[in-house]
């Protein structure tokens, strides 16, 4: 396969899940990485050739495991080196409805999270959202192909607000009965206030499933993290709706620094970890550049690789049941933080449930997280962190030693 490149920054993955046959639907992986991340194996005649493999599992309704080798090639080879371009491509599987857990490594990188394919069966649906770079009915605009489209998928979801008008969309509709259906769209901003409200449009039916490509016009949107909520109708009621995220640049408000993947992560980040809603308010009117001092500020993470490995870390270590690390307490403060430079733990202490004490010296700030429930979930019971909460009655978990210890006064 020839590469596919565009001008991006990092590795990136997406996926798309859209109904077959009964009971299976078949879910398809795009990925992006950078052309730099590839090593040419043979150059002939300035066309470099690559090759990589991916490994991939899946456990649910079907458990599978597989090593998939890719091979491709790139002419003018001396031109694109040193550009600042990536490489786009995709596989996929058919399998049935349920919940999954799949993992992806390739190239050092790793993906891993749970996954759920709907029972699209005599039910009206809505497949996945699958953000394009490019759709049309020729060639030209794609080497991805599905009913009647020639696409190429935006695993990164990331449009140039300076450069780009529109942002295509792929969907498909299933088992529509009603005579009279439309479809509706409206993007939220990063606080979930409704930023643009489109105007209904009626589907024609040819037949019960449909497939649909629109282009999503983002003049007037403001830049940052967009969720898009595209809903069917009967003028009266939503009967389906199926949401994604999507982010928006723009290089004349902030020169590179949104084209930054560690700006958009940290802000996706702080809106999640950030309980104050008053922090958030304040945030949200600084400019470009306050915003970008705040979060470096708040996270004290100053390269992609180190954030990515803390999510990782904390997703590995303190997820629990269906709740993921960064959603806990212990993942919020090692996000911001890191590791703590003096950690206790304690499981089998006396008159006392299990608890950690972490220290971080450059703030002087330290939390005690505890089992309150003996669950596995441990809380943030008490902190000296002015922007944290102390857990209500937080004293009646503490023996006498570990308040002396803390200098925690009752």
């Amino acid at each position: 396969m020839i590469a596919l490149l565009f001008f991006f920054n990092f590795f990136a993955l997406d996926y798309s899940i859209f109904w077959a046959e009964d009971p299976f639907s078949f879910v398809e992986f795009y990925y992006s990485l950078p052309l730099f991340s590839l090593s040419p194996e043979k150059i002939v005649n300035d066309t470099a050739f690559f090759s990589y493999s991916i490994n991939f599992s899946i456990r649910g309704k079907i458990t599978k495991k597989e090593k998939l080798e890719k091979k491709i090639f790139l002419p003018n080879y001396s031109y694109f080196q040193n550009l600042n371009k990536i490489y786009i491509d995709g596989f996929g599987l058919y399998l049935p409805f349920g919940n999954y857990f799949y993992q992806i490594e390739f190239l050092g990188n790793k993906y891993q999270d749970s996954l759920k394919i709907k029972d699209f069966q005599n039910k009206t649906g809505i497949s996945s959202l699958l953000y394009l770079i490019s759709c049309g009915k020729e060639e030209k605009n794609g080497n991805f192909y599905r009913n009647g489209y020639y696409y190429t998928p935006n695993p990164e979801r990331i449009y140039n607000l300076d450069k780009d008008s529109i942002a295509y969309l792929y969907f498909e509709l299933y088992n529509l009965v009603k005579d009279t259906i439309f479809i509706g769209y409206q993007i939220f901003d990063e606080e979930g206030r409704l930023e643009k409200d489109f105007s209904l449009m009626k589907i024609v039916k040819d037949n019960k499933n449909l497939a649909k490509a629109i282009g999503i016009p983002l003049k007037s949107l403001s830049s940052g993290r967009k969720t898009l909520s595209l809903f069917l109708t009967d003028g009266k009621e939503k009967i389906e709706e199926e949401k994604k995220d999507f982010y928006l640049i723009s290089e004349k408000e902030t020169a590179l620094l949104l084209r930054d993947s560690l700006f958009i992560i940290k802000e996706s980040l702080f809106y999640l970890l950030e309980r104050n809603k008053k922090e958030k308010e304040k945030y949200r009117k600084m400019s470009l550049l306050g915003k970008k001092k705040y979060l470096d500020n708040y996270f004290r993470v100053f390269n992609l690789d180190t954030l990515r490995a803390r999510i990782d870390y904390v997703n590995l270590h303190y997820s629990y049941m269906k709740k993921k690390g960064v959603e806990t307490d212990r993942g919020r403060v090692y996000l911001k933080y890191g590791e703590p430079e003096k950690k206790e733990i304690e499981i089998f202490g006396i008159d006392i449930r299990p608890y950690e004490y972490w220290y971080y010296s450059q703030t002087n700030y330290f939390y005690l997280f505890m089992d309150i429930h003996g669950d596995g979930n441990y809380l943030l019971l008490y902190t000296n962190d002015p922007k944290e909460s102390i857990y209500p009655n937080y004293e009646k978990y503490l023996n006498y030693e570990i308040m002396e210890k803390l200098g925690i006064k009752r």
